[in-house]
C-alpha cells in the first residue's frame, strides 16, 4: 500500500496533514523493516511459526495498517470539508 500524498493547495487549511503524510511515510517504512525482519510474515495472513517475536511483529504490522486507515479517513475529511 503507498501512501496518498496530500496535495498543497489542501495544506493552506490543513497543515496538519503534512505531518500525517510524513508519518504515513514512516509507517510504511518500518511495516517493510519488520517484514524483512521477520520473513515468515506474509502480509495480512499473520504469521507462519510459533515464534514470538514473529507475532509480536505481525501484531505491530496490524496496529500500523490500522493507524495508516485511520490517517487516510481524516485526510479525506479534511480534504472533502472544503
Amino acid at each position: 500500500m503507498t501512501p496518498e500524498p496530500t496535495y498543497f493547495f489542501d495544506l493552506d487549511d490543513a497543515p496538519q496533514l503534512s505531518a500525517f503524510d510524513i508519518l504515513d511515510y514512516v509507517l510504511v517504512v518500518a511495516e517493510n523493516a519488520l517484514c524483512a525482519a521477520h520473513p515468515g510474515l506474509v502480509s495480512g495472513e499473520g504469521p507462519q511459526s510459533d515464534d514470538l517475536p514473529e507475532w509480536v511483529a505481525d501484531e505491530i504490522c496490524r496496529q500500523m495498517r490500522l493507524l495508516r486507515q485511520t490517517i487516510r479517513r481524516y485526510k479525506r475529511l479534511m480534504v472533502d470539508r472544503e
